[in-house]
């Protein structure tokens, strides 16, 4: 008997060393939700590469778990250029962008902010929050344009906890960075 209530102590007290964002779980929040659809017919572009220019490449945020809110790091399932590129190739195509491999319309994305977090304020419920910051860039042989977009989601607060608000709160954010991207001119100029 104090065997197994050592065990349940053990394992109950042990400590999360690593918080990872499951692909089944980045789902937006029916407000960060909408989907704008090409304006128009246009012509194919390839997202030839995603350059993660962030400091830290490990991990795309940090949780505060356990009783006394440890720091503890986020990560994606797969590795973040590789998530990145299939997330917005899937997005846009989603949206009737003609996204091929092997067009001479490429399109790099540069990620240089890409973190989410926790808010825990006196007097307050937990909240999740995540900021994104990317540079687009466009080119084929006749023109390049460049666009910068920046855009911040903060969760909702109640009473659960703001490290299970994480998943949803990042894919929130890159649907509103999306949502940016097919309303910008400059994509529209260039395709």
């Amino acid at each position: 008997m104090s065997r197994l209530l050592l065990m349940f102590l053990l394992v109950s007290c042990a400590k999360v060393s690593l918080v990872t964002l499951k692909k089944e779980e980045l789902k937006p929040y029916p407000e960060f939700n909408s989907i704008t659809y090409a304006k128009e017919e246009t012509t194919d572009f390839e997202i030839s590469e995603v350059i993660d220019a962030r400091e830290v490449k490990t991990q795309v945020g940090e949780a505060l778990v356990g009783v006394y809110f440890d720091k503890t790091p986020v990560e994606l399932y797969k590795d973040t250029s590789l998530f990145l590129k299939d997330y917005l190739y899937s997005s846009l195509a989603a949206r009737n962008f003609t996204v091929a491999q092997n067009s001479e319309n490429k399109m790099v994305v540069i990620i240089n902010k890409l973190w989410v977090s926790e808010l825990i304020e006196k007097y307050k419920p937990e909240r999740a929050k995540c900021e994104i910051d990317a540079t687009i860039k466009f080119q084929n042989e006749k023109k390049a344009a460049q666009i910068k977009l920046w855009t911040s989601i903060t969760s909702k607060g109640d009473m659960g906890d703001a490290t299970e608000k994480l998943p949803s709160t990042l894919a929130s954010c890159l649907n509103e960075l999306t949502e940016k991207l097919v309303k910008s001119d400059a994509l529209y100029q260039f395709i």
